[in-house]
């Protein structure tokens, strides 16, 4: 274990409470990366929801990984996958809002979207939004050397992939969608995206994270995972589980064990 990295201790409830955070609002890039990456640290948040960027397509949307996962077009994909989602986050008992962009037309008017899904998610519960912590995928990824992908494949450890552009977006134009707000801003951390964080260096990713513009210091914390609880959540995604966690039921359970990732900062206002 990194010597920056620490375990949640006291526990994350715990740790919200005492920095001033009522509520806890997760950005997913993706119709599972929210789930995949942070279903047993949202299990620990009393309050939560996550917000799903890129939830819906057209007919003419790209469909190459459309067609690798075995769908028709575009927008029977997504609807499967949404279908997904909502008995994932029902498994997780968590709210979520589908925001309805297109992959491939992240813009301002995407961005202000997800803040005001954000700050509805808030309203409606009555918190204000300088109570929240909204948690942003951290970019992560890697490329493996070749004594790696030994080592990994040796040891039967996940390989991971490279850092998803999609998600560098939505990590950085929300940050400063949120951070330009007139009103009080909320509070925001970052989490290792699953699969990419298996190719991941969790200092290097903090270094990176540490060195965005957002005027913040920040620690690493591992949010240890009950396998047998999260399983069912990763196995509601049936278009994507293979794909990302193995063929085999034993390797799926060995992959969802992995740690979660948090990249939470060092002193809250």
């Amino acid at each position: 274990m990194d010597s920056r990295t620490r375990p949640l201790n006291p526990p994350l409830a715990t740790w919200l409470s005492a920095h001033g955070v009522a509520h806890v609002c997760a950005v997913s890039p993706h119709l599972d990366d929210a789930a995949f990456s942070l279903a047993q640290t949202l299990h620990q948040c009393p309050s939560r929801h996550v917000v799903t960027v890129f939830s819906h397509a057209r007919a003419d949307s790209p469909d190459d990984y459309t067609k690798a996962m075995g769908f028709a077009d575009p927008l029977q994909e997504f609807e499967a996958r949404r279908d997904e989602d909502a008995r994932a986050m029902a498994l997780m008992d968590t709210s979520y809002t589908h925001v309805g962009a297109f992959t491939d037309r992240f813009d301002a008017a995407a961005t202000a979207k997800v803040v005001a899904a954000v700050a509805s998610d808030a309203a409606q519960r009555d918190v204000p939004l300088s109570d929240v912590m909204v948690l942003l995928p951290a970019g992560a990824g890697g490329r493996l050397t070749p004594w790696q992908r030994w080592r990994k494949r040796f040891l039967r450890e996940p390989w991971g992939c490279q850092p998803h552009a999609e998600h560098e977006w939505v990590r950085d134009q929300v940050r400063d969608a949120l951070q330009a707000l007139r009103c009080a801003p909320p509070k925001f951390g970052y989490y290792g995206e699953v699969p990419y964080l298996w190719a991941d260096d969790s200092a290097r990713r903090l270094a990176q994270l540490r060195a965005q513009p957002s005027g913040q210091t920040l620690s690493i914390f591992r949010v240890k995972t009950d396998a047998d609880w999260k399983l069912p959540i990763v196995q509601a995604y049936a278009s994507q589980v293979v794909s990302e966690f193995g063929q085999s039921a034993r390797y799926q359970r060995r992959t969802v064990a992995t740690d979660e990732w948090l990249f939470l900062p060092d002193s809250l206002g």
